[in-house]
């Protein structure tokens, strides 16, 4: 015998030869039927092949390119090498990094995972995730919705203010990013991993001098995205916008936070209250805590369409 062996066997009318070689297949005359055994569809055969240049933006100079709803369905996305160019990623994102720009505005919809902005100057980042990371940037202007408080490493004159993007799906994208927008409310507090004592690295915004509206434009031609039913007013934030105010209490020696919350439904008041109420419960109430910094409740205040959290930073004596 050979190296290949060839071994019939009658089934149903087919002959199958068991070699290294392709399948060979013989029918019986009378047979009429099509025989799928190498071209059986199975469910993982069904799915889309990814392009990664459909999830990628890079080396755009001058450039204005805008994301639909339904064209990321959380996928990653990846912007880098970009110059003087407008970005819009109108839908929910898995992770995104943000490379090498210049000059640019970014205005990105919920992304579950982290954001990267690196090496960058000059650019405007509008953004909603459950973390935010710079480094190595300069000059940057952050208007963020974070489930945590942003993280900047050697970058400096970064301010930050809160989200005010609401667009047409915009609350489904939320929801499929698994981010609320009532806890998605960091922004006033930086953790800087290199800090400058004598000139602070970042600074909070200035509501008149550095209103959104200066820094970020809507796509155009604003005809052909109206559908879109983009929005940067504050009153139509899908995210509550918040104010944050610090003092020194010098009489309990304690720092003082303000919170303000600008609510413009009734229903807003009712899942910001219970939020709060969970956040601000005393940490010695709850079983296994383990000390630290900790946030106390003062106060709730509500002044029109304003709720307004008054609250304290105290260091607990188990800690030391």
């Amino acid at each position: 015998m050979g190296s290949k062996f060839t071994k019939c066997v009658a089934i149903s009318c087919k002959c199958f030869t068991t070699t290294k070689e392709p399948k060979s297949i013989t029918f019986s005359s009378d047979t009429q039927h099509e025989f799928l055994s190498d071209t059986q569809e199975y469910s993982w055969d069904k799915r889309r092949k990814l392009d990664p240049s459909e999830y990628t933006f890079s080396d755009l100079i001058s450039s204005q390119r805008l994301k639909r709803p339904g064209e990321l369905n959380g996928q990653q996305f990846i912007i880098r090498n970009c110059t003087n160019s407008k970005i819009y990623l109108l839908d929910h994102i898995s992770t995104m990094t943000i490379d090498d720009c210049n000059d640019c505005i970014f205005v990105i919809g919920p992304v579950a995972g982290s954001i990267f902005l690196r090496d960058s100057k000059n650019c405007t980042l509008m953004c909603a995730s459950s973390q935010l990371r710079l480094r190595d940037c300069q000059n940057i202007y952050l208007y963020t919705a974070c489930e945590s408080d942003p993280i900047i490493e050697a970058s400096t004159d970064v301010i930050i203010g809160p989200y005010f993007l609401s667009y047409k799906g915009i609350k489904d994208h939320f929801t499929s990013a698994k981010l609320s927008n009532f806890k998605a409310t960091h922004w006033a507090q930086i953790y800087d991993f290199t800090p400058n004592d004598v000139t602070p690295n970042w600074g909070r915004y200035d509501r008149e001098k550095q209103d959104p509206h200066k820094f970020i434009c809507p796509p155009m031609p604003i005809s052909e995205f109206e559908d879109l039913e983009i929005s940067l007013d504050a009153a139509n934030s899908f995210v509550p916008v918040t104010r944050y105010t610090d003092e020194e209490d010098l009489l309990f020696r304690q720092r003082r936070h303000e919170i303000i919350f600008d609510l413009q439904h009734d229903d807003d008041f009712k899942t910001v209250m219970a939020y709060y109420r969970e956040k601000f419960t005393t940490p010695h109430d709850r079983p296994g805590s383990k000390g630290g910094s900790r946030h106390f409740l003062g106060n709730v205040e509500i002044r029109g369409t304003q709720v307004i959290f008054i609250y304290y930073d105290e260091e607990d004596e188990s800690a030391k």
